[in-house]
């Protein structure tokens, strides 16, 4: 098998062909496909068509999978695969969430920008994520999901700043994220369930062995500096989403 690996931009992402996602794939592959994930943190796929038992085949290859807090919530669910987070405004019989309905609600927090799953106490190391099906473009984009990369942003950070931070310790809350759009319904029992999680701000990237700001909307606050000061330092800005009144319907596994 031949991979070739075409960069999208100088900081981050790369399109990858050669790689038939539905199949197994075997070592030298999977290490192939490790270094572009170092070099170019997103990796872009097109055109592959995968049930969800192929794509969790697929994800299993990189390491164990995460059961989300999504699926963890219990009740019925679309996915029959615990380990497959559905990133959709679909309810279970297949018709588009009514706008109170909570979990529609909750799931807008997706909307800004976030690392998947940072307010765990172990990270997740990667994120897939497989469209099945998309809104047509408009104003408000067409259902893009927008990446950055938080290496090359503390590259830019001048020297000064760059010794501020280090050694910094922020808190990742969950339901920090979703007060910030104005849901604050959670089951009882949640909260309990997760509890913010300290997480450092400038860590080294393994993979490519550059240092990094881990950031998210889950950051509450720097640990130790007045919250007015350290929310400031962990702002975010919302990303582009898909339109409400319009089916969509992917699938996310994360490890």
């Amino acid at each position: 098998m031949t991979i070739t690996v075409k960069p999208l931009h100088p900081h981050i992402g790369a399109e990858v062909s050669g790689v038939d996602v539905a199949a197994p794939i075997d070592a030298g592959t999977l290490d192939a496909l490790w270094q572009a994930i170092d070099r170019h943190c997103v990796l872009v796929f097109h055109d592959q068509r995968i049930s969800d038992a192929q794509l969790k085949q697929f994800a299993d290859r990189f390491g164990p999978l995460e059961i989300g807090r999504g699926a963890l919530q219990g009740g019925r669910r679309r996915l029959s695969i615990p380990e497959i987070g559905d990133i959709s405004n679909l309810d279970v019989e297949g018709q588009i969430r009514a706008r109170e309905d909570r979990r529609r609600l909750d799931s807008l927090g997706n909307r800004l920008w976030h690392t998947d799953a940072s307010y765990m106490p172990t990270p997740v190391v990667l994120g897939m994520l497989f469209a099945v099906a998309v809104p047509p473009g408009s104003a408000l984009g067409g259902g893009e999901t927008e990446f950055a990369d938080m290496r090359a942003a503390y590259d830019a950070l001048d020297d000064d700043v760059k010794a501020t931070i280090d050694g910094l310790v922020v808190e990742h809350d969950i339901f920090w994220s979703r007060g910030q759009i104005g849901f604050t319904e959670f089951p009882p029992g949640e909260r309990e369930k997760y509890p913010p999680s300290p997480q450092r701000l400038v860590r080294r990237h393994p993979g490519s062995g550059r240092k990094t700001l881990y950031l998210s909307a889950h950051a509450s606050h720097v640990v130790g500096w007045p919250v007015a000061g350290s929310c400031s330092a962990t702002s975010t800005r919302t990303r582009r989403s898909a339109i409400s009144s319009t089916a969509t319907n992917g699938r996310r596994a994360t490890w």
